[in-house]
Parts: C-alpha cells; structure tokens; sequence
C-alpha cells in the first residue's frame, strides 16, 4: 500500500469517505488507510447508533460529528 500512497501522492489527503455494502470491509479498508496516511478515522456509525442499535437525534448526531471533524 505505500506505493501506492506515494505514487497517487495520497499523503497530503485530509478526508476519505468510504461508501459501500454492509459486509464490503469498509472498516477494514478505512483503518488501514487512516494508519498509512496519518488521519484520525471517524465512524460514522460509531457515532449516529447508541448501544442496542438506538438512533441519535439528527441534533445530537451534528453536535458529535462537528466534535469528531
């Protein structure tokens, strides 16, 4: 992957967003780019889903995404 990262000069990147499938390794692919390029990863539904699949309010959503970015 680092030549890849050096050859699209993807280190001077400061956002990535992965869409896709559930089951398409997404978080897979997310953590791996987040420690080759430096930037902190922030799931979104880490942040949007409460413990037993409970949903935010759309408010408090935005407050902890404007925290996390």
């Amino acid at each position: 992957m680092k030549q890849s990262i050096q050859f699209y000069n993807l280190s001077k990147m400061k956002r990535v967003l992965i869409i896709g499938n559930a089951g398409s390794g997404k978080t897979t692919l997310a953590k791996k780019l987040s420690l080759q390029l430096k930037i902190p990863l922030v799931s979104l539904d880490s942040l949007f889903w409460k413990p037993g699949w409970v949903e935010l309010s759309r408010a408090e959503f935005d407050q902890l995404l404007q925290i996390e970015l």
